[in-house]
């Protein structure tokens, strides 16, 4: 089993950039492509993925890095610690079960897949540890590794389910034809949003507030170009870092300002651009898909799904999720306050674009109404956070993970914005005396 799990590793290790060009290349070949087409597809969809997680890296980085400033110059704490998403990732891969998790999910997607029961050939590989961890949360509530499986399958099966259901907007709004994003982080809120959005479309006053991208270069020219709002925000998340301690090194924070600045702006400009690359490469094969099932299998439909980081190449993802950064950290304090909350974001809060995507996407960009659902969903995965720790925590010394000196009860923002798993978990607690 040991080897199993090298394996395992392997193969996340070497990540997208290397494995999904062959895989594309494969598909290719099946569905009736050229080898030299299908060639070139997935050289494409390498380069385009290399390019998005190099200028991912860039925006955690440097987003990770201001928003950690943040709270450590305001003094900012709460009982709960975020360790971040690496630590819960190696959390999944440390029981002796995950291979079986990998195969069993890989397994079901194509039993789904034939018997007509989800569209999503589910090839984000490194998205399974989000089912392994879901297995391996179960197991340390229930000491079984057979209620792990079925959690961790579970998941998977609602996950792809979701993917279905949400790709028609990931074509219309992210412009990703054939493409589904099953991502447990991100699709798990995609019911909740639309729910929101449907709402407040039913609200007075607020249905009529309409601000997206468009509009406001429209309204402001070049004061509204998504450029330039990157590099705005970037220089105030920068100045509020900075604040307590700005005039102790006036040059040294001016510079860190304006490299934060350019650095957002370039994000946003050059992400969406990768996409475009990445597009390049996937198009072919998703008409030749296409294609294959209108002779082979008519009204059939067949989504690649892909990792949520393509919707990251929307503006508006990106502009809301540094609005977030400050927002999350206030909403924290005040539900700490009010007794909701007792984790302050931490090591994961570069990651709030990711928990954007589906903010954005069901009502056509409008920031105004992605600003109220973002705080709405931030606050659930707040307490969804909170809700997981003495599990978190358990799972992790179990499976022989050690946390610095002085940590009490810890969490991340990853594991609460896991809320498919987490729902399964609260339904089975009760047999095993967990609440």
């Amino acid at each position: 089993m040991g080897s199993a799990i090298e394996v395992v590793r392997f193969i996340l290790d070497l990540g997208a950039v290397v494995v999904l060009p062959i895989i594309i290349i494969l598909l290719g070949v099946i569905f009736g492509m050229s080898f030299s087409r299908a060639f070139r597809s997935g050289i494409m969809v390498g380069v385009g993925f290399l390019g998005i997680f190099l200028i991912l890296g860039l925006l955690l980085d440097s987003l990770g890095s201001v928003a950690q400033e943040m709270v450590q110059n305001y003094g900012l704490s709460l009982e709960v610690v975020d360790v971040g998403w690496p630590l819960a990732q190696e959390m999944s891969l440390a029981l002796p079960f995950v291979p079986a998790i990998f195969g069993a999910v890989l397994i079901l997607n194509l039993v789904l897949l034939v018997l007509g029961r989800t569209s999503t050939l589910n090839l984000d590989l490194w998205s399974y540890w989000s089912f392994s961890l879901a297995g391996t949360l179960a197991y340390a509530l229930s000491k079984s590794y057979v209620v792990g499986l079925l959690v961790a399958l579970a998941t998977a099966a609602i996950i792809f389910l979701l993917a279905d259901r949400s790709a028609p907007l990931v074509k219309d709004f992210f412009g990703l034809e054939g493409v589904s994003l099953p991502h447990t982080a991100t699709v798990g809120w995609f019911p909740l949003t639309m729910a929101l959005n449907w709402l407040l479309e039913r609200i007075p006053g607020i249905k009529r507030i309409h601000l997206d991208l468009e509009g406001m270069k429209k309204r402001l020219g070049v004061w509204g170009e998504p450029v330039v709002i990157g590099l705005l925000l970037g220089v105030v998340l920068a100045i509020l870092a900075r604040a307590p301690l700005f005039f102790e090194d006036v040059g040294a924070n001016v510079a860190f300002t304006l490299l934060l600045g350019m650095q957002m702006a370039a994000v946003i400009v050059l992400l969406p651009r990768m996409v475009e690359v990445l597009k390049e490469g996937l198009l072919p094969l998703v008409q030749e898909i296409g294609a294959f099932l209108a002779r082979k299998f008519p009204g059939r439909k067949i989504y690649l799904g892909l990792d949520a980081s393509l919707a990251l190449g929307h503006p508006a993802v990106l502009i809301l999720g540094l609005l977030m950064v400050p927002l999350t950290l206030l909403l924290a304090l005040g539900l700490g306050a009010l007794g909701v909350n007792r984790m302050l974001p931490f090591a994961d809060l570069a990651l709030l674009p990711f928990f954007m995507i589906w903010c954005v996407a069901p009502h056509g960009g409008n920031l105004f109404r992605a600003l109220l659902i973002g705080v709405v969903i931030m606050g659930l995965i707040l307490f969804i956070s909170t809700d997981l720790a003495p599990l978190f925590k358990e799972t992790g010394e179990m499976a022989g993970l050690s946390f610095p000196e002085g940590y009490g009860e810890v969490s991340s923002l990853d594991a609460g914005s896991h809320v498919v798993p987490w729902l399964l978990l609260k339904v089975i607690s009760p047999f095993y005396g967990f609440d």
